[in-house]
């Protein structure tokens, strides 16, 4: 690939904007205009000098007769699983309807993206707010009612006088913490731009907080939707369950697709090795083999990833009205036990003179 091909500052797109593109381009491939005619109208209705300077080289290429997923591979903007379902959609006849599939998976990830976006940022916020006041009353709070102690011939406790020991030695390292927090927030940063930086990061979170449910429960309703799409294009199944497995390649469910997928390929149904591999169990599977019995499997695998991002958005909710409650003590009863390490000798103190 030519780099001078490139966008200048090129990025993959966020789940959002894929969905808006897909969605951009279904209505003219629904009207019968050809892929090269549909690019064309969408670089003269832009206004955007980014969406010109990606869509100009797919333009070119697509005048040069190459295929759409050939094509959107040049920028570097749009990821393989949407071009390989774009390869899939026109070699079947079914671009269309893989458009349709792709406006709607991506959609579903960029409410997932949101989900985790919510759940993370509230308590990192609130958990910044407590580290905040913690500091500051240790640091400037103490050291205040230390001097009042010793103008009236006595101590603090030796709760209040250790915290108040560490204040100081925070706010000598200041300096240091600073840029040690600055840092990781930098680094934290740069982990949550790069993809495999991001899953990692998801994965730590998962199996602090969920113990890997969670990244079990989200990888289902990716795999389901991807096999759904998949279908709708008119792949088989070995070729849909290879696609998944690349989906899911940093996921804790990737294991399970493999171990289907050979269940499979050695003559067991896919509703039976699914369940055997762990990936759909109980109501799950059962809804699976029904379908699949019945000759509807892109009716049942569309339904089983509807519910398995119910279920991961249902377990990101009761997380996050837990963690909250949970903050919200723990600040109430920190920074109560610093209040009363200093208040109660204080008044031990003034009820013994009588006061």
């Amino acid at each position: 690939m030519d780099q001078a091909t490139r966008p200048k500052n090129h990025r993959m797109l966020s789940a959002e904007e894929l969905s808006a593109f897909c969605l951009q381009l279904s209505y003219p491939v629904k009207s019968g205009i050809s892929p090269v005619e549909c690019v064309g109208l969408m670089l003269e209705e832009t206004d955007s000098a980014l969406e010109k300077e990606i869509l100009q080289p797919v333009y070119a290429e697509l005048l040069a007769g190459a295929p759409m997923d050939k094509a959107l591979a040049v920028p570097g903007c749009f990821p393989d699983y949407m071009l390989s379902m774009l390869s899939i959609g026109q070699l079947s006849g079914n671009l269309d309807r893989v458009l349709d599939g792709l406006v709607r998976y991506y959609a579903k990830e960029a409410e997932r993206s949101a989900t985790i976006k919510r759940a993370i940022t509230g308590p990192a916020v609130m958990l910044g707010v407590m580290a905040v006041l913690i500091v500051v009353l240790i640091t400037q709070v103490l050291p205040v009612f230390n001097q009042v102690f010793r103008q009236m011939g006595t101590e603090m406790s030796g709760l209040a006088v250790g915290l108040m020991n560490a204040g100081q030695v925070i706010q000598s390292s200041m300096a240091v913490i600073g840029v040690v927090l600055v840092l990781l927030a930098v680094g934290i940063f740069v982990l949550t731009k790069s993809k495999g930086g991001s899953a990692a990061l998801g994965n730590v979170a998962d199996k602090v907080f969920f113990r890997g449910r969670l990244n079990l429960s989200m990888g289902r309703a990716r795999f389901a939707s991807a096999m759904a799409l998949m279908a709708s294009g008119g792949l088989d199944l070995d070729e849909s369950m290879e696609h998944a497995q690349a989906l899911l390649k940093d996921n804790a469910l990737a294991d399970s697709v493999i171990q289907c997928r050979q269940m499979v390929s050695t003559g067991e149904a896919f509703p039976q090795a699914a369940q055997k591999a762990g990936i759909f169990t109980g109501m799950l599977s059962g809804i699976l083999s029904a379908g699949f019995k019945a000759g509807s499997f892109d009716a049942a695998i569309s339904e089983l990833a509807t519910r398995c991002q119910i279920q991961a958005e249902d377990m990101l909710e009761r997380f996050i009205g837990r963690i909250e409650p949970t903050l919200i003590v723990v600040l109430s009863v920190s920074v109560g036990l610093v209040l009363l390490s200093v208040m109660l000798p204080l008044i031990s103190m003034l009820s013994s003179i009588g006061i």
